[in-house]
């Protein structure tokens, strides 16, 4: 039988080591264990019940990932969208979604998210 590991368990087992490395700095497991949480939590705040898909409008970098986690350790479906969508493709990328009331983004993509919301 395969011995299971969590996020949780690599957490305290390496909390000093690292995990992900961005141009902000790196990212212990520990410190990338609370940046997951402190999301997910924002998000079970924030965002209804209803809406299972979190659309994701952030550029390539490191705490896209962290991100990423935090929506499904809240439960939630993360979908990511290309930050340079104009409002058009945002919409036609979330047609048939259960009224999208929140997503997450860069402030480079406010103004997109701020007008279809």
């Amino acid at each position: 039988m395969m011995n299971d590991i969590s996020l949780a368990d690599w957490r305290v087992r390496l909390a000093w080591k690292p995990f992900l490395e961005s141009d902000s700095g790196i990212y212990t497991y520990s410190s990338a264990a609370h940046y997951i949480s402190k999301v997910a939590q924002y998000i079970k705040l924030t965002i209804v019940a209803e809406q299972e898909v979190v659309p994701m409008l952030l550029p390539n970098c490191s705490e896209f990932v962290l991100v990423l986690l935090g929506i499904l350790a809240a439960g939630k479906i993360p979908y990511p969208i290309q930050p340079t969508c104009k409002p058009d493709e945002y919409r036609s990328k979330t047609r048939g979604m259960n009224e999208v009331q929140a997503a997450i983004c860069h402030e480079s993509s406010y103004e997109v998210i701020s007008m279809m919301l």
